[in-house]
């Protein structure tokens, strides 16, 4: 890890922030602090191209993927701080920030969901109950615990349904992918076992049909009293890979657009008692005309800076809120703005071209118009960094290619 002193880049008048994270959810979290003047720190386990953001002030911590609480107590205690914001940009992140010991809290405060909120949302299983119990649409979901379960089902459970995993984060670690697909009692069987095996708990979910374009999110702020301070729509126009993967390309719309959404968001949000930053998952369901809920992030996301961009800031909301600092509601944001991850996005719009869905010149406006999570004028130099990278590993792999021997006698 890279050792920064707080000392140093401390402006005494503000209170800092300290990030913690990875990748481009860390990245836009400190532009989008930094931005506003407010001093940010950052841990990250990985070595990326954070670190080379002009407002990049790493802190020394184990390179770790699930820190524990106490190995955060332990850093944070030892900070030349006075005071400090705190700001988990992953689900690693949330429990060791959310279970600090109360000695911390006020030194270190931040704003976030309860235990209880936190373990409803993080738990795919919790969450689907209580979306059964206040009735909000959602995907048809059956909690599976053994193999005998799946036995029972009728065919129709096995065509357009997939495992969906109760905890992401570990589920993604192990298998790299966000659920499985099944399409048969006998596939369902053999993925299933594998999942235990793996001491992975899943639920079976259906699949919603429909297009890419088909998938809205709304972000937003909700502050310690309950009052929601900002929202924020944007539709999901492609996603690389095409089943289970993240948006490469998405555009800003008006919330008017997803009006029952956001009804079904403040219905839940409302009943789980929620505070802090959300980035909520729908997907319309055109066999019901109902727009129906995935998920709901309790922290920064990947595209966070893009919200900030377009006139949303929650990160300056949550820094603001958990201060108890005044706070302004935000009444609107620039609509039709599109954002591109173009190292995905160019792997997607390949396939879409062969198959006429998209043209050249359209793709091409969209990559000079839109903007970028990693790419910023402001601070040019992570972008720079991440395309010489990649420009360097494709040399690489053309060269060891060219000289690959057939015959390893010779």
């Amino acid at each position: 890890m890279f050792l920064s002193s707080p000392s140093k880049h401390r402006d005494k008048k503000v209170i800092p922030a300290i990030v913690m994270g990875t990748d481009i959810t860390i990245l836009g979290a400190i532009r989008s602090l930094s931005r506003q003047k407010i001093p940010t720190f950052y841990i990250s386990e990985k070595k990326d191209f954070v670190r080379w953001s002009r407002w990049a002030n790493p802190l020394s911590f184990p390179a770790k993927k699930n820190p524990t609480t106490d190995e955060l107590t332990n850093m944070l205690e030892n900070l030349p701080l006075e005071k400090a914001v705190l700001f988990p940009c992953s689900d690693a992140w949330l429990n060791p920030v959310i279970n600090l010991p109360p000695r911390l809290i006020s030194r270190f405060p931040s704003s976030l969901p309860s235990v209880k909120t936190l373990n409803i949302l993080l738990n795919k299983g919790r969450f689907g109950k209580t979306l059964m119990e206040i009735d909000i649409p959602h995907p048809e979901t059956i909690w599976i615990e053994n193999s005998d379960q799946l036995k029972k089902l009728k065919a129709r459970y096995f065509d357009g349904f997939f495992f969906k995993p109760c905890d992401s984060r570990e589920f993604q670690n192990h298998f790299r992918t966000k659920g499985f697909r099944v399409f048969s009692l006998e596939d369902a069987l053999g993925k299933f076992q594998k999942i235990q095996t793996a001491g992975q708990t899943v639920i079976l979910q259906e699949y919603i049909p429909g297009p890419a374009n088909n998938h809205y999110f709304v972000d937003g702020f909700v502050d310690r009293k309950g009052q929601i301070r900002a929202q924020f729509a944007r539709r999901r126009e492609r996603i690389f890979p095409p089943d289970f993967g993240n948006s490469t390309y998405c555009v800003s719309v008006p919330l008017q657009e997803v009006s029952s959404a956001v009804e079904s968001l403040h219905e839940l949000l409302n009943h789980i008692d929620y505070r802090g930053i959300f980035s909520a998952e729908f997907k319309f369901d055109r066999r019901d005309q109902l727009f129906k809920i995935l998920e709901v992030n309790a922290r920064p996301w990947w595209y966070v800076e893009f919200t900030a961009l377009c006139g949303v800031n929650v990160c300056k909301l949550a820094y603001q809120d958990a201060l108890q600092m005044p706070m302004d509601t935000v009444s609107g944001y620039d609509e039709g703005v599109g954002l591109m991850y173009v190292f995905f996005d160019r792997k997607i719009a390949k396939i879409l071209l062969k198959e006429k869905k998209i043209s050249l010149k359209s793709w091409f406006w969209e990559l000079f118009t839109a903007k970028k999570p990693i790419f910023s004028w402001d601070d040019p130099f992570p972008f720079i960094f991440v395309f010489f990278k990649r420009l360097s590993n494709i040399i690489k792999r053309k060269i060891l290619k060219k000289n690959t021997f057939p015959n390893l006698l010779l």
